[in-house]
């Protein structure tokens, strides 16, 4: 067992360990782009199983399939219920961001695995306990939410298709996402957002960016500085219904709400909501 517990202490696993946690609680603070994003993962995969498997390695085929397979499932909407059900136990907030281009970390797995298989241990006086109970630690904070979050399941209807509530979400003011396209979308005068030119415009992004964006339920910063809530995001989905359209908002998450009164968060939260995303939609 101390043998390949010895693996602990390899260059390899303390390099992997090190990004793990200086993306987490550094670099994805400071700069928070596609990068940190992708390398909490990379760094992630590559150490996760060989600390299984310094413990049972005659089962590290086994712990790198599961690995693999429960990543999948993690970045999954699948695994919403297991999310909201361990949230509501009120111990800690979990929480993972949807991003199928996160579905290419699992290639580390193979490099991960040729990694432990072919380490040498060496005669290494010092305990691997430390860096056991840091790995432990690395593992639990990583999917651990900093904001709380409430759960709504509220339904808002429009009067227009799918489609058209679609693009107004895509494009709406008060959403800090998609600043490209928002960019694209200012530089056209008013004569080109006429109601021809939308349909044209939407059908050519539609296998793009906008159609991807609402293949699943998305996450969307509210912005406004009028409030006292931090950080607040809404997951949200948009149901099709013929020429009629449904948003429904699904969770409201927030790192802190200092409002005074005798609102609930949840119920100032959900005003906030309405106030700055529904009643634009509204008057489309």
């Amino acid at each position: 067992m101390r043998k390949n517990l010895n693996i602990f202490w390899s260059w390899g696993f303390i390099i992997g360990l090190f990004l793990f946690i200086l993306n987490d609680h550094v670099l994805k603070s400071t700069f928070d782009n596609w990068f940190t994003g992708k390398l909490s993962d990379i760094a992630g995969l590559f150490i996760f199983p060989i600390f299984f498997s310094a413990f049972l390695p005659k089962y590290r085929k086994h712990i790198y399939w599961i690995t693999a397979l429960g990543f999948i499932w993690w970045k999954s909407s699948y695994s919403n219920g297991f999310i909201d059900g361990w949230n509501s136990f009120d111990i800690f907030n979990i929480s993972r961001v949807i991003d199928i281009t996160d579905l290419y970390a699992p290639l580390i797995l193979p490099f991960s695995y040729y990694y432990f298989k072919n380490y040498r241990s060496k005669k290494i006086a010092v305990s691997p306990i430390p860096l056991i109970l840091l790995s432990s630690f690395a593992f639990i904070a990583t999917s651990r939410s900093p904001m709380a979050q409430i759960t709504y399941n509220e339904e808002y209807n429009f009067q227009y298709s799918a489609d058209s509530l679609k693009m107004n979400v895509f494009f709406h003011s008060n959403i800090t996402n998609n600043e490209s396209a928002r960019e694209k979308w200012c530089k056209l005068d008013q004569k080109e957002k006429n109601s021809t030119y939308l349909k044209k415009f939407f059908k050519s992004q539609k296998k793009g960016v906008i159609d991807s964006y609402f293949k699943k339920s998305i996450w969307f910063e509210l912005n406004d500085t009028t409030h006292n809530c931090v950080y607040q995001m809404a997951t949200i989905s948009v149901l099709e219904n013929r020429d009629l359209s449904k948003l429904k908002l699904i969770t409201m998450s927030y790192r802190h709400c200092n409002y005074v009164g005798d609102k609930t968060d949840k119920q100032f939260l959900k005003e906030l909501f309405e106030k700055l995303i529904i009643k634009e939609l509204e008057g489309k």
